[in-house]
């Protein structure tokens, strides 16, 4: 038995060691890439630190569930007594390092400012965009100008948008309707603006990849703080700090 336990703390050490040199190898990869094709340095570094604080939450709470010699029995029993806090921290964790990668990714982004024309296509990101159809209508208290556009890639159509632009009589103002699609955890945007005189549009078209990271992270995190706060050790505290409370103010009423 003490034989089977110090090869299994030895060999959960050496997935550790392997984990970690991974880790800084592709760090180190991802970083050189950026370096050479002259993209942005910084945002690997923003990718491997977010990177750094999911893998740490998850290494932390498998390190209190599975410990060196522990069994299986031993594990699972483990992961059933943890306080809710506990989950709590490992979500937050979590939800702060996929919010912090959204951010970081979206430095790879592309903008475009172009003219489109009706069945012409443009690129931006990975994606192809054909303007359809120009056309107007009528809202309650405005009009508007709007466009239909395809987005395809490798020549299938994915989804479509239909950015448009406002005008409100009583305001005398006008504002800009933008069309948004999200693919693969990622968002197109496309913001029209005046037309010219051979029919074109101006538009301007912006493709935010792993954009939608930062919102998933932040409902990790909302999920955390709600384990956290139905802990019962939490209830106890309170109870306990209202308790002292009260009987504080009796004795000095007396």
């Amino acid at each position: 038995g003490q034989a089977l336990s110090w090869k299994r703390g030895n060999l959960y050490g050496a997935v550790q060691r392997l984990g970690f040199a991974m880790f800084c190898g592709l760090v180190a990869f991802v970083f050189c890439f950026a370096w050479t094709r002259g993209g942005p340095v910084l945002a690997p570094l923003g990718v491997a630190l977010a990177i750094y604080i999911m893998i740490g939450a998850l290494v932390e709470i498998t390190q209190r569930v599975f410990g060196r010699g522990v069994t299986v029995s031993a594990a699972f029993e483990r992961l059933i007594g943890l306080p809710l806090a506990a989950w709590g921290t490992t979500w937050a964790h979590f939800g702060m390092g996929v919010t912090l990668l959204g951010l970081a990714a979206s430095v790879w982004g592309t903008e475009t400012v172009t003219a489109m024309r009706l069945n012409t296509p443009e690129r931006v990101g990975p994606y192809e965009l054909v303007m359809q159809h120009i056309s107007g209508r009528e809202g309650q208290n405005y009009s508007e100008a709007f466009a239909q556009i395809s987005i395809r890639s490798g020549g299938v159509e994915v989804a479509k948008v239909e950015p448009a632009k406002r005008n409100y009589p009583a305001r005398r103002m006008g504002t800009t309707k933008a069309g948004i699609a999200t693919l693969n955890l990622g968002q197109i945007y496309v913001s029209m603006s005046d037309s010219n005189s051979d029919g074109s549009i101006n538009m301007r078209l912006y493709w935010k990849p792993l954009v939608t990271l930062i919102w998933i992270g932040t409902v990790f995190m909302a999920l955390g703080a709600c384990f956290s706060l139905a802990d019962r050790r939490l209830k106890r505290t309170v109870l306990r700090r209202a308790s002292a409370t009260n009987s504080v103010t009796l004795q000095s009423a007396e």
